[in-house]
């Protein structure tokens, strides 16, 4: 769980995690320069279950992809589960996914659908399901936040890459699903928080504007069955990166059951 600025929903956030019935797992928090408080209630977290490994960062803001890579780089377990700090993960998240994991070792990411809740937590979205139907839709089935993934996979494929904050995960998934199947669970794990903090909404409106352009042409050249590569060589000629973003030709979503018995072709 990459934090800053989560408050006041980090509590609730950490709590999620905390409760989940499957519990044998440590909790890395990685604190990128929060200034409201949120570190000093990280500390207190910290101290009252010897889960939680916190790491406070310089402050210096690393951004969505930076902050995303340096907590993935702190976990020690083969199997890595990302956290928002200001979402709510359902009590059976991690069980399911891992259940889902151990089912198909052909897989190297499973998501969960998801609800939308409001800043008081109540549900002001269902779970949405239409995106399973569209391989190369621009919006993906499962939101960050619920995902778990093998790090050996995550590892190949090159973390999080620098110059795409704000659709970081999806150009993830685009590199991850070259080396195995991406799972999607079927019933709600997560629940997604509409909050006027999130990092998308306080970041510079050109830089978000300029950051969904870049994804949705990258995802048409990808539709097409084209390389997006020289589009982000284009869009990003200061950031670089020696990863190899290479077009996927096939759909990337498996719909199936938590406990992996059955799998369904879809998305």
């Amino acid at each position: 769980m990459p934090v800053r600025n989560a408050l006041p929903y980090l509590d609730a956030s950490i709590t999620s995690i905390l409760e989940q019935s499957f519990a044998d797992f440590e909790f890395v928090i990685g604190d990128d320069g929060s200034s409201d408080g949120s570190r000093e209630r990280l500390i207190d977290w910290s101290k009252r279950d010897e889960r939680i490994r916190l790491f406070l960062g310089e402050g210096s803001g690393l951004g969505p992809a930076g902050s995303s890579n340096w907590v993935a780089a702190l976990a020690t377990s083969p199997l890595v589960a990302r956290m928002d700090a200001d979402d709510l993960s359902g009590r059976y998240r991690l069980e399911a996914e891992v259940a889902a994991l151990d089912a198909h070792a052909d897989a190297v990411l499973v998501g969960s659908v998801y609800e939308c809740i409001d800043l008081a937590g109540n549900v002001v979205r269902p779970v949405v399901r239409h995106c399973l139907h569209d391989p190369y839709s621009a919006r993906h089935p499962f939101p960050h936040g619920s995902v778990m993934y093998r790090r050996e996979a995550f590892e190949a494929a090159g973390g999080y890459r620098a110059g795409c904050d704000f659709w970081e995960d999806m150009e993830l998934y685009w590199r991850m699903a070259e080396r195995g199947r991406l799972l999607v669970l079927p019933e709600v794990h997560y629940s997604y928080r509409f909050n006027s903090g999130h990092s998308r909404l306080t970041a510079q409106r050109r830089r978000v504007e300029v950051a969904i352009d870049l994804a949705l042409r990258c995802s048409a050249a990808r539709r097409n069955g084209e390389d997006y590569e020289p589009l982000l060589a284009e869009a990003l000629p200061e950031k670089g990166s020696s990863v190899r973003a290479r077009s996927a030709r096939s759909g990337n979503w498996s719909f199936g059951r938590a406990r992996g018995r059955r799998s369904f072709p879809g998305w």
